[in-house]
């Protein structure tokens, strides 16, 4: 094969041959935008222009997410994610001896996701009892809070994991708490969480420090229905989530359904 002819897909989108062209395009009504190149940029975006200004959570589940800027991004946003089980553990990259480059990705990565963590304040409701069933259902002993990442999957002995959590999606939705009804006028009246998801992005990739160089597809969703329906989504991995331990990919669930 003619060495010109060679198609390298890690080469940066830009003026290249027919092959890179860039198709993205948004709907007619604005609701739905494709995205097929430059994904972390556009993302970026999004966060700074629509999701901060409106005051948006972000609610996210990506199997692996090792993409340190748009992490630094979710620090500026009330966050929570869940990603793959024991994959936390692994970065893009192959193994290494103790102490060498990976060890020290692998303490990297734990620092944007304390971040992240850390993102959240109590008054903003990332407590179980405020959000739908069955994650609004569960135990309430122990510790109620839901903010920071979390992981959500199995592997068994022989590697097999079964099953996966392979989503990809941010759902960023407005949190707000409206008084109980029959409390109206009340000085100090009971609030209710009311959640409304309005933008989701998802598609075809992890959020991984190697996406930026791979062909994927994403789109960005505007619709209340849909972002909905994400929500829901989360909600339910959520209720199944376990706490990180950077020690052991094996975790118990310390909640459980209410008997």
């Amino acid at each position: 094969m003619n060495p010109l002819h060679r198609i390298n897909l890690n080469s940066t989108p830009g003026n290249r041959p027919p092959i890179h062209r860039d198709h993205g395009c948004a709907s007619d009504s604005g609701d739905v935008e494709a995205v097929f190149r430059n994904h972390q940029a556009r993302l970026l975006r999004l966060i700074e222009e629509e999701v901060q200004p409106q005051r948006l959570v972000c609610l996210g589940a990506v199997a692996w997410f090792t993409d340190f800027d748009i992490l630094d991004a979710l620090t500026k946003v009330a966050t929570s994610l869940i990603v793959q089980k024991e994959d936390f553990l692994r970065l893009d990259g192959d193994s290494d001896e103790p102490g060498g480059r990976c060890d020290r990705l692998r303490e990297i990565l734990r620092e944007h996701y304390e971040a992240v963590a850390g993102s959240d304040s109590s008054h903003l409701g990332f407590c179980r009892q405020n959000f739908p069933s069955p994650l609004g259902d569960m135990s309430l002993t122990g510790d109620q809070a839901i903010a920071g990442v979390r992981c959500v999957g199995v592997r068994n002995r022989r590697g097999r994991r079964a099953p996966l959590m392979h989503h990809k999606f941010l759902v960023f939705a407005k949190l707000t708490f409206l008084t109980e009804p029959g409390h109206e006028g009340e000085e100090d009246p009971p609030l209710v969480p009311h959640w409304d998801p309005r933008i989701v992005w998802t598609g075809s990739a992890n959020l991984t420090r190697l996406t930026p160089r791979s062909r994927e597809n994403c789109l960005i969703i505007r619709d209340s229905k849909v972002a909905s329906a994400y929500f829901r989504e989360w909600v339910d991995l959520a209720a199944i989530s376990e706490q990180l331990d950077w020690e052991s990919e094996w975790v118990e669930p310390e909640w459980k359904l209410e008997s």
